[in-house]
């Protein structure tokens, strides 16, 4: 199990944090995830980062971007 994060830029999966703090908190809970088995995508990291900028994301929001990121493009 991997998560690609680097230390020194403070990011995860090339997604930037703020400061160390954000890095730190972010990194720790998703690697925790990842042990339940959760397989994050940069969106996922990204909403993550969202929280600290943002607020917290309503629930309505969340279900909104996961049908998006799960929804079949019509050809």
């Amino acid at each position: 199990m991997y998560l690609e994060h680097d230390d020194q830029a403070l990011t995860i999966m090339g997604v930037p944090f703020r400061n160390e703090e954000e890095y730190r908190s972010s990194l720790n809970a998703i690697i925790n995830n990842m042990y339940e088995g959760f397989e994050p995508t940069v969106d996922d990291i990204k909403m993550s980062q969202e929280f600290y900028t943002q607020g917290p994301l309503s629930a309505e929001e969340i279900l909104k971007r996961v049908r998006a990121r799960n929804a079949v493009p019509n050809k």
